[in-house]
């Protein structure tokens, strides 16, 4: 069972703002390191959401379990993939962190920094051997969350990079997720033209449906992305092209 910390709110606030005399402190008085404080999280968590990579690696040479986190399921290795702390990445890994653990909604470390275009991040986390094609709840790999992630950034690099790198390391680029979209589906759909272009060099296959039966060519008829429509049309079978 899961305790609280009730009388050690002032270590957390330490841990909180990075006061690290203070954090020593606390310990050397003897705390429950592990516990699960009022905002359901570890020490350890805490100090990697606000990215105190002293006080994280404090924590661990004390006794902070990694695969304890959030009451939600998350770990202190997730959330600090997914703010791209590489150094405290590194830590946590060294420290025996499960580099595949499923969070919430079964989201991966590997996910989360894909989905934020945490570039190094996600390259350490590979070279750790994160599993490149597991999916989430919803059935959503770390290429797809990339992708995904991108949508709202697509006048910088839309996360191509990361894209890249995964293709490079084996990701399966014709995964779907529940709602039966690859990674091609949703590149075309939010009109990322280069990353189009990548995903069809490395194998996505043009004619996988959605669950509306709409393939990539129809999504961007749909839409008038002429110069994706002319990228995806040199991939259709030659039958299909005299018709």
């Amino acid at each position: 069972m899961n305790s609280i910390i009730e009388n050690n709110q002032d270590l957390t606030v330490a841990v909180k703002n990075g006061d690290i005399s203070a954090v020593k402190t606390f310990l050397k008085n003897g705390v429950d390191i592990n516990a699960i404080n009022g905002r359901s999280t570890t020490l350890l968590y805490w100090a990697c959401l606000e990215g105190h990579t002293d006080i994280v690696k404090l924590l661990l040479d004390n006794g902070a379990e990694t695969e304890k986190g959030h009451l939600l399921g998350n770990t202190a290795l997730i959330v600090a993939s997914e703010k791209g702390y590489t150094d405290i990445v590194k830590l946590l890994l060294d420290s025996g962190a499960n580099v595949n653990r499923q969070g919430f909604m079964l989201k991966t470390p590997l996910m989360y920094a894909c989905e934020k275009g945490n570039l190094e991040v996600a390259k350490l986390l590979l070279e750790y051997r994160a599993d490149i094609d597991l999916q989430s709840y919803d059935e959503n790999t770390a290429l797809i969350m990339a992708i995904s992630g991108s949508i709202d950034n697509i006048e910088e690099n839309g996360n191509k990079e990361i894209v890249e790198l995964l293709l490079k390391q084996g990701a399966n680029a014709n995964l779907q997720n529940e709602d039966r979209y690859m990674a091609l589906l949703i590149a075309v759909s939010s009109g990322n033209k280069e990353i189009v272009q990548l995903l069809l060099e490395n194998g996505a296959d043009i004619n996988i449906k959605n669950i509306d039966g709409k393939t990539a060519l129809s999504l961007a008829e749909e839409r008038n992305y002429s110069e994706i429509i002319d990228s995806l049309k040199k991939y259709l079978p030659k039958r299909r092209l005299e018709l």
